[in-house]
């Protein structure tokens, strides 16, 4: 018994011995590279003890480590866009090898395709800045949208861009709506047309530029976008007879949006019953100034002679010289013809 006891007690041990050195093994060698893969990626807990570790993103890492790190693991794709970032900070010449590793692992990384599409357009490669800087945009990096539209309007990169519309495109709709105020639209029109052949633009897009033409005064080029915006336009007045909602913007009717409570009028739609349609019913409140025109709207007349038609009912309008209906050249000018006063 005394001897079976001894053997048991001697496995014990031996085994506690064993686990014991184990774990002294494993806190040589396991913990230290856990612990610096850990400060590596910034987790949990690099409070404190990571002042001998570098930091995968900290701003004073240094290319060399970097390095040091990809050689050790190679297929570690943070790091090597890390180094692709550190090397693109600093201009070194090195950029071109670890761009290279790190766009094979990771392609669409927002690091990567920055300094892609920042070598491409120093080096004047259209087509690649062109596509890196649309997977920027398509991919939510709206910071990338100046430089996309600056190669948009480029003479050399206009033709990279628009060679990245497609039928699935996403991104055109999303530049073109949110063009810098002091973009000429004519400089745009190239896109708006390939745009409108795949059926990627949205209504709000294309009206939005048809009113950006007109303010640029390119009367021929916002009519021929409205037309393909609205399809079938008749010639002459648009929406004659008020038989849709005024969209008051592009080709349709347009009136000034006054104050509340300083309005000197009221415009809406109300039904022309007992007659089939709508009509148009202005109201002078009395209240405020009214602007001039009170309601307009521009009129696309390629003929030589037409005539104005309207039918119209007052009811107790008191004014001096009466209300009528002025034609004025779109670019300005004096009227140079007019109905009688109503």
């Amino acid at each position: 018994m005394t001897v079976l006891l001894k053997k048991t007690w001697a496995s014990a041990v031996l085994w506690l011995c064993l686990v014991l050195g184990m774990g002294v093994v494993f806190w040589q060698v396991a913990v230290p590279d856990l612990w610096q893969r850990a400060c590596w990626l910034g987790a949990w807990p690099v409070e404190e003890g990571c002042e001998v570790y570098a930091f995968r993103h900290h701003p004073e890492t240094r290319p060399e480590v970097y390095s040091a790190h990809v050689q050790a693991h190679v297929g570690d794709a943070h790091a090597w866009t890390a180094l692709a970032q550190t090397l693109w900070v600093r201009q070194d010449p090195e950029l071109d090898a670890a761009l290279k590793v790190a766009g094979a692992l990771a392609p669409f990384h927002t690091t990567v395709l920055l300094a892609r599409a920042d070598l491409a357009l120093k080096r004047s490669d259209w087509p690649v800045a062109a596509q890196t800087l649309v997977a920027l945009v398509e991919r939510g990096f709206g910071q990338a949208q100046p430089s996309l539209q600056a190669l948009m309007q480029h003479p050399e990169g206009q033709s990279a861009v628009l060679a990245q519309v497609r039928p699935d495109t996403r991104w055109l709709d999303a530049v073109l709506a949110n063009l810098d105020a002091a973009t000429h639209p004519a400089t745009v029109l190239p896109f708006v047309d390939v745009g409108v052949q795949h059926g990627v633009l949205k209504a709000g897009t294309l009206l939005a530029m048809v009113d950006r033409l007109k303010r640029a005064n390119q009367w021929a080029d916002a009519h021929a976008l409205w037309v393909t915006q609205r399809g079938q336009v008749p010639a002459g007045l648009y929406n004659g007879d008020f038989e849709s909602r005024a969209l008051r913007r592009g080709f349709d009717w347009e009136w000034a949006q006054q104050a509340t409570g300083k309005a000197g009028m009221r415009v809406q739609q109300v039904s022309a019953s007992p007659d089939p349609g709508l009509l148009l019913q202005v109201d002078l409140t009395g209240r405020g100034a009214l602007p001039v025109p009170m309601v307009s709207q521009v009129v696309w007349l390629p003929g030589e002679r037409y005539r104005l038609r309207a039918r119209f009912m007052t009811d107790a309008l008191r004014t001096r010289e009466g209300v009528v209906w002025a034609l004025h050249c779109a670019q300005g000018g004096e009227r140079w013809a007019s109905s009688e006063p109503m």
